[in-house]
């Protein structure tokens, strides 16, 4: 009896799993957030993410944690088209100094890391 209820949520979630792999690079999350074209890519307006980063000997290695954490959520959210620290717009950097070296945070808004001729938004 149970085999019979799990052998159709198996092939819904096989068939959800190849239709989302399809299209992993971007979600329709991003949707919910104002976008426009900013030095020919496109970008939220009115959304920062937040990436922070560990205790790290350098202050560049430090940035380079917090990046790597702020485009770790920017994928999940929205999927890796817009994850790259790189290409985000309005960047803040902070760190401070700690005992045995750096802590940084980051802050950005996520752009798509294709340019674009136009706005689409």
């Amino acid at each position: 009896m149970k085999f019979r209820v799990f052998a159709p949520m198996a092939t819904f979630a096989a068939i959800l799993i190849t239709a989302t792999s399809a299209h992993a690079g971007q979600t329709g999350m991003a949707s919910m957030h104002d976008q426009r074209v900013v030095g020919g890519r496109l970008c939220f307006t009115d959304h920062e993410h937040v990436g922070v980063g560990q205790k790290a000997p350098s202050k560049s290695i430090a940035i380079r944690q917090a990046a790597r954490d702020w485009s770790s959520f920017t994928a999940f959210e929205y999927g890796s088209d817009w994850a790259h620290w790189n290409v985000a717009r309005g960047k803040k950097v902070l760190c401070e100094q700690v005992a045995g070296g750096y802590k940084c945070e980051v802050q950005g808004r996520p752009c798509l890391a294709k340019r674009v001729r136009s706005a689409t938004r």
